[in-house]
C-alpha cells in the first residue's frame, strides 16, 4: 500500500499546473491507432494522457521495473474504463517491449540510466520506421534543489551527445517547460 501512495504522489506531482501535462501531450502530436511506450511510467499519470491521445485504436504501453507501480496503474485504468493501456514489467538497467512503438516517452528517467548511449542504442529496436523518443528531464538549476543536489536532471548538450552517437537526430525542441527540458529525437 505504500507504494500506492507513492504512485498517488507521482500522479499529483505531474498533474501540477507548471508541467503542463496536456500541452505536453499534444506537442507530441499522435495519432489515433499509435503505438506508446511510457518507460518509467510510475503513477501513470502521463500513460493515461497518452492513451487517450492514441485512441481506441491505440495503445500506450506503461512501462516500468516496479510492480505495484503496474499494478496501481492497471487499478486507475480499470477504474477509468480505459482499456488501451497494457502494463509492461522490464528489468531496472534492461528493456524488452513486446512491440514496436511509434513513440517512446521519458518523462524524468534519463538522468536514471546508467548506460545511456546503450540504452538508447537500443532502444532503436523498438521503434517504429519514422518512430520518435521524447525525452522529458529536469534542467539543473543554479539554485540549491533536489534536482540538483542529487543529480536528478540532464544537461541538454550532453543528451544530444548521446542521442547522436546512438544514432538520432534530434526533430524537434521545446522551451515551454520552467523545470524541464523536452526533446523529440528521431532515427538519423
Amino acid at each position: 500500500m505504500r507504494l500506492f501512495n507513492r504512485a498517488a504522489m507521482f500522479n499529483r506531482r505531474a498533474s501540477e499546473p507548471k508541467f503542463k501535462a496536456n500541452d505536453v501531450v499534444r506537442a507530441l502530436e499522435l495519432k489515433s491507432g499509435d503505438v506508446v511506450a511510457d518507460i518509467g511510467s510510475g503513477g501513470g499519470y502521463f500513460a493515461m494522457l497518452l492513451a487517450k491521445a492514441v485512441g481506441e485504436s491505440g495503445k500506450v504501453l506503461a512501462v516500468d521495473y516496479n510492480l505495484e507501480f503496474l499494478s496501481y496503474v492497471e487499478k486507475t485504468a480499470k477504474e477509468r474504463g480505459i482499456a488501451n493501456i497494457k502494463a509492461v514489467h522490464v528489468g531496472a538497467t534492461t528493456i524488452e517491449l513486446p512491440e514496436c512503438c511509434d513513440l517512446v516517452f521519458m518523462r524524468n528517467v534519463y538522468h536514471h540510466i546508467a548506460q545511456p548511449l546503450e540504452y538508447m542504442s537500443v532502444m532503436k529496436k523498438y521503434l517504429k520506421p519514422g518512430g520518435r523518443i521524447a525525452i522529458l528531464d529536469y534542467k539543473r538549476t543554479a539554485k540549491w534543489s533536489h534536482t540538483t543536489l542529487f543529480g536528478h536532471y540532464v544537461d541538454e548538450g550532453q543528451l544530444a551527445a548521446v542521442m547522436e552517437r546512438a544514432g538520432y537526430r534530434l526533430a524537434s525542441g521545446h522551451d515551454w517547460l520552467s523545470e524541464q527540458s523536452f526533446n523529440v529525437f528521431e532515427i538519423a
